[in-house]
């Protein structure tokens, strides 16, 4: 049974405050990811002959930048009916025709995290559209949005070698990892996701979130390009930070046990705890 309303740690934190990271803050984040972006994608252009020489990798670049900030002006204010699409709307949320019932958060404005998503998504869908008659292959050009948005072999080592460590430290690695889940939920911003943790739990599992909503899936299934969603918030967000052998090491394992991305009614990401 999944609580309803506001997630627990919403109240803890007051999520009716500012977030906890300032938009200037998170301005000047954005700002240099992006730079790092720039640098990582211009790098992979030049491996391949299709994408690079005469200063194609620079056009290419720009390309993509001029269509994502055409998306993001497109996606980044009221109304907001696409996050229907491709998403699962409560029981509640539905009993009205009204697109205002039917979906409330349609006229919300977001907030300075989910424009940083919106971002995000923007950028990658740019990159899938620009790239896509130079690189044929699919699944390579789907590998190497993985990597530009945080999947990089290097990169994903760091991150579980950062998260091992946060366990191996932790006096109860189930509660530590079920945190992480939830600063995740909570990073992701009010409008495009709609966080909710499960009040009870059976057996082995300590912790279960779920969102019927998601704001990359919306996103790319109002853009005909659903499946873009399992290389970015799928490929990188909750479960792939926990390295493989997180069980066995410290009795802990995080899943994926649905997913909107997957043609799912929701995502739910679970904690189980052995011998709890």
């Amino acid at each position: 049974r999944m609580s309803r309303g506001w997630l627990p740690w919403t109240r803890q934190v007051g999520r009716s405050r500012a977030h906890w990271l300032g938009d200037q803050w998170r301005g000047w984040l954005d700002a240099t990811e992006h730079v790092w972006w720039r640098r990582g994608i211009l790098a992979s252009l030049r491996t391949d002959h299709r994408t690079s020489g005469a200063g194609r990798e620079e056009r290419l670049v720009a390309d993509i930048e001029k269509l994502s900030e055409e998306l993001q002006r497109k996606y980044s204010k009221p109304p907001l009916e696409w996050l229907r699409r491709g998403s699962s709307i409560d029981d509640d949320d539905g009993a009205s025709s009204s697109t205002s019932a039917a979906n409330p958060r349609a006229s919300c404005t977001p907030t300075s995290a989910d424009l940083t998503h919106v971002r995000h998504a923007c950028r990658t869908l740019a990159s899938y559209r620009v790239l896509s008659p130079y690189v044929t292959d699919r699944e390579k050009l789907l590998r190497s949005l993985r990597d530009r948005n945080g999947d990089e072999s290097t990169a994903r080592k760091l991150l579980r070698a950062g998260v091992s460590f946060s366990l191996h430290l932790s006096k109860d690695p189930a509660q530590t990892a079920s945190r992480m889940l939830r600063a995740m939920a909570y990073d992701h911003g009010d409008v495009g996701w709609g966080w909710e943790e499960g009040s009870e739990c059976e057996g082995d599992v300590v912790a279960e979130l779920r969102t019927s909503r998601c704001l990359y899936v919306s996103l790319f299934s109002n853009e005909n390009a659903q499946d873009l969603a399992t290389a970015t918030c799928c490929a990188v967000d909750g479960v792939p930070w926990f390295p493989a052998d997180a069980h066995a090491t410290f009795g802990v394992r995080v899943s994926r046990l649905s997913a909107l991305s997957e043609g799912d009614r929701a995502c739910v990401l679970t904690v189980e705890k052995r011998g709890s």
